[in-house]
């Protein structure tokens, strides 16, 4: 199964759907690019507040 998941992240990756990175996400975020968010365990206290306030914000507006 983890080697499936891993797969299909790679070829995310190469068609160029897969972000990485906190800015990454916040743009897909802002433009309605997203449909999954993953936030690593080892996220800063102040990058996981911003990320969790703009996910409130869109769900919100939604």
């Amino acid at each position: 199964m983890n080697n499936k998941i891993l797969s299909l992240l790679g070829f995310a990756t190469k068609a160029g759907k897969l972000g990485f990175g906190f800015e990454a996400t916040r743009e897909a975020l802002r433009n309605n690019k997203s449909k999954l968010v993953l936030i690593a365990s080892d996220i800063s206290e102040k990058s996981l507040k911003e990320m969790k306030f703009i996910l409130k914000k869109l769900m919100l507006d939604a």
